[in-house]
């Protein structure tokens, strides 16, 4: 019976071998999947980039037009305080709703 069993057992030699192309088959599995995350995440890191500097510039523009129309703004809430503080919490309240109407708009329309 140790005869037949012994048959059917791979030599050593072999056994490594197969050992190696199973680890290097693995190896470029993991290579593989590592390279498209790397470049899933290069992207998204590369959108939060431009998106970033899209705020940013947003930003600029609406305190510019703040600035430019604070006293119009005064006059037609005369209710609100002076201070100029006021008018931007106020801007900062509007562009915030607005930015989440327009993100669950764009997941719904993407769903």
């Amino acid at each position: 019976m140790n005869g037949n069993k012994s048959r059917f057992r791979l030599p050593e030699k072999e056994k490594r071998e197969l050992l190696v192309q199973q680890y290097r088959q693995k190896l470029r599995m993991q290579a593989e999947e590592f390279h498209r995350e790397f470049k899933r995440h290069l992207a998204l890191f590369i959108t939060g980039a431009f998106s970033f500097v899209a705020a940013l510039l947003w930003n600029g523009a609406i305190n510019k037009m703040i600035t430019r129309y604070q006293n119009a703004i005064l006059a037609y809430l005369p209710f609100l305080p002076k201070e100029p503080y006021v008018i931007d919490l106020g801007a900062a309240f509007v562009v915030t709703i607005l930015a989440v109407i327009v993100v669950i708009t764009i997941n719904k329309v993407l769903k």
